[in-house]
């Protein structure tokens, strides 16, 4: 005869009630996982301290569950012994965590009636990401010399500029690039005659997010940045600081038709026309070949601006949020075609294995994060392109400023799986999944935590794309720790310049660099 574990000792039923009481706190576990996303090198975390790459609770809600858990277990042992005082606690008990639930969801915004609602905003994440590839790929077809890595180096070096000539009052010197209602626009932050400068500038996020303009005569691109700068006033004694979080929409057009620029051009923000240095008459024309240049007939012009967000930037925004990572059990994102394309590349670079540029990219995966963790991004250099070396530079010295330190343990490298292989004009580009797990919290001065978790390992998985100079071939008798170009050991300035043959290496001329790392959750392709 089986034993029957649902009835206590006097054969009444007993796991009714109980069950569901443990069912209603399985489920609001899933809610209130303490554990917390931490910063790691491109983990998920948005760059304004908001939001990290999933839902989460924190430390209150851990105490919560382990309360409300040793509860369960006193009533079991009640139901069992004494079913006549047990059951009717156990009712309480499941009317007690549901109205816990549906507090803690209407807080968060997770209620019932809104998680329906996350599910296709997901997906409108994921359609977006998709739409923007295949907008780019539209206007690759287009405009043959289109490299986005090459775009994302001129929005960023214009955004920089901008900003810096905001200080400065000389705004009309990017007159080429930013119109008239720009220019005006930028002019007048905060305050028209109230800044001296604008100062250390660093972006932290440049992204596409819309590509457009289809049925027309010109072509839209809009771009999000995510920034800290100092705005300074005064001069001396008098001076006053204040650093700011800034969160900007800036809208680009060009008309169609037109050629991009390639790597040794498109970061001079001179006459977009002929060349020569920017000095325009009040039409827009430039005095030496005549054309008027600021209205996109020749390159990107920056038709609109939106501030999205300014505020001071704190200290709590380097008290990373987060919770479960998502993402991570979604199928890999592969390209259609993905084996002719790899068939191709192979053909224009018989040495290229698969299977060495996977170790590769898990090497510099696990020296990415032990430079992260000592706040020595300098030994990082030689693997970035310059706007995504900036992006982590801003986090290394914010956490230096602030005495915090993100510390990784137990780095572990899991699967690298092939996702893309793509080349414009001037690059190779290849994307792959890489997992991994590691222990990952921050610690303050002294060495007390400040958040995360320093025992529970975090899974993850993200996509890192690394480009190359189109035409480049793998050499495989070179070193890991030497330089591409001369073979020396690897020092590389903050600019990306061999201490030693004083050749730019970051470029992707002379091998692979990372150039982007986009989570799961939102990679479309």
């Amino acid at each position: 005869m089986r034993a029957r574990f649902d009835r206590g000792p006097h054969g009444r039923r007993i796991w009714g009630p109980l069950g569901l009481a443990l069912a209603v706190l399985a489920v609001l576990g899933l809610f209130l996982d303490p554990t917390e996303a931490l910063a790691r090198v491109g983990g998920g975390d948005s760059f304004g301290g908001g939001g990290g790459s999933g839902g989460g609770g924190g430390g209150d809600d851990g105490a919560l569950i382990l309360l409300l858990w040793y509860i369960a277990r006193f009533l079991i042992w009640l139901t069992i012994e004494y079913p006549a005082i047990g059951i009717p606690l156990d009712i309480v008990f499941v009317i007690v965590v549901i109205l816990i639930f549906r507090h803690k969801a209407k807080k968060r915004g997770t209620s019932r009636r809104s998680r329906p609602a996350q599910r296709p905003a997901r997906a409108t994440a994921l359609q977006r990401a998709a739409a923007v590839t295949a907008g780019l790929d539209r206007l690759r077809e287009e405009d043959p010399n289109f490299s986005r890595p090459l775009l994302l180096d001129f929005v960023q070096l214009l955004y920089t500029r901008a900003h810096e000539h905001r200080g400065s009052g000389k705004l009309d010197n990017l007159a080429p690039y930013l119109s008239a209602a720009v220019r005006k626009q930028l002019g007048q932050q905060p305050a028209p005659g109230t800044l001296d400068a604008v100062e250390r500038i660093v972006v932290g996020a440049s992204r596409v997010v819309e590509v457009g303009g289809w049925g027309g005569a010109h072509r839209a691109l809009t771009v999000e940045f995510e920034s800290n700068y100092t705005e300074r006033s005064g001069r001396g004694k008098a001076a006053t600081e204040s650093t700011l979080y800034a969160h900007e929409r800036w809208i680009f057009r060009r008309r169609a038709g037109v050629l991009s620029r390639g790597p040794e051009a498109i970061s001079e923000l001179r006459c977009p026309s002929c060349g020569a240095a920017v000095d325009l008459r009040q039409d827009g024309t430039c005095p030496y070949c005549k054309n008027v240049v600021d209205r996109g007939d020749f390159h990107w012009v920056v038709s609109s601006v939106q501030v999205l967000a300014r505020r001071p930037r704190t200290r709590a925004e380097l008290k990373l949020s987060g919770g479960v990572e998502t993402g991570t059990q979604l199928p890999t994102v592969v390209q259609p075609g993905l084996g002719a394309e790899l068939r191709a590349l192979k053909m224009r670079d018989p040495a290229f294995d698969i299977q060495q540029f996977k170790g590769r990219v898990t090497g510099i995966f696990e020296e990415l994060q032990r430079a992260w963790t000592t706040l020595d991004w300098d030994r990082a250099r030689a693997h970035e392109t310059d706007h995504l070396y900036s992006t982590h530079r801003f986090w290394i010295d914010q956490y230096r400023a602030e005495g915090l330190r993100n510390v990784l343990e137990r780095i572990e490298a899991g699967r690298v799986e092939l996702a893309k292989v793509e080349q414009d004009a001037y690059y190779d580009a290849v994307t792959v999944r890489l997992f991994a797990s590691m222990i990952d919290y921050v610690i303050d001065a002294e060495g007390k935590p400040v958040s995360g978790s320093k025992s529970k390992p975090r899974a993850f998985s993200e996509y890192w794309t690394f480009i190359r100079r189109a035409g480049a071939a793998s050499d495989e008798a070179a070193e890991p720790g030497g330089c591409p170009s001369c073979g020396a050991p690897l020092k590389v300035s903050q600019a990306g310049v061999c201490a030693y043959c004083e050749t730019k290496v970051v470029t992707g001329e002379f091998g692979w660099v990372l150039s982007a790392i986009e989570q799961d959750e939102v990679y479309g392709g």
